[in-house]
């Protein structure tokens, strides 16, 4: 169900309504914070819709520019070690440059490769835990780098797979959602017209014009209806994730 803005504003753009026990927390006497508020405002998090099931990693090969860098890399690496502040002469800066280019290319290219080893690992965690039995409910994880992956982990339980010779294991580790309240869609919203030109203001700080937290919540006080509709536009929660650790030797 939808409401038009507030009486008294110039908006004609329609939020959502705020239930009762929102308003009630907001007027009461109990103390409260922005973010107490965000949180009984948040929508559900996002569940996964079956739009990106996990692929094969892709494919890095090993180019001629990393082969190059990673050749150059040993002789200009720490060639040129100021020990006081001065400036270079142009022998110096062009090595410092040709060394910077090096690693630049090389971070690169070794993070591709990085991801795609991280994503053949989630694969494999995937396929390991359809073949063992997945328990009831198992969910795939809905937004992140790990999207459309088995959600195996549970809190303060990661998901371990071992490696020969290794002490450590691969670990996939929950994250999980949280609620977010992104201040800076304020601007957004008023151009949209969700928000009166008067509203941003009392929203947002006099000096740079960023949102205010302090001034948000003394909105939310004068008028907790409307304050805590805009709040909700502004609060999103995200869903739980996973991470991907992997084991030292």
């Amino acid at each position: 169900m939808t409401v038009t803005a507030a009486e008294g504003t110039d908006s004609s753009a329609e939020l959502e309504t705020v239930a009762q026990g929102v308003i009630d927390r907001a007027t009461g006497k109990k103390p409260w914070t922005m973010l107490d508020l965000a949180t009984m405002l948040a929508k559900p998090a996002p569940e996964f819709t079956g739009d990106t099931l996990p692929t094969a990693p892709a494919q890095v090969k090993f180019t001629d520019v990393l082969r190059k860098a990673l050749k150059a890399l040993p002789d200009l690496f720490g060639k040129v070690m100021p020990d006081e502040v001065r400036a270079l002469d142009r022998h110096e800066l062009k090595d410092l440059t040709d060394e910077d280019n090096a690693i630049v290319v090389i971070q690169a290219e070794l993070a591709k490769r990085r991801e795609a080893i991280k994503e053949a690992i989630r694969n494999h965690q995937d396929k390991a835990a359809e073949a063992a039995g997945l328990p009831e409910g198992t969910q795939r994880v809905a937004e992140g780098a790990a999207k459309g992956h088995w959600l195996l982990a549970s809190a303060g339980e990661p998901h371990r797979t071992p490696v020969d010779g290794y002490a450590d294991c691969w670990q996939q580790q929950l994250v999980k959602g949280k609620v977010d309240v992104s201040g800076g869609d304020i601007f957004r919203l008023a151009k949209e017209g969700l928000v009166t030109h008067a509203e941003l203001l009392r929203c947002t700080s006099f000096v740079g014009r960023a949102f205010d937290e302090d001034k948000m919540n003394a909105f939310i006080r004068r008028d907790p209806e409307r304050g805590l509709r805009i709040l909700a536009m502004l609060t999103t929660r995200s869903a739980p994730s996973a991470s991907l650790v992997s084991p030292k030797k």
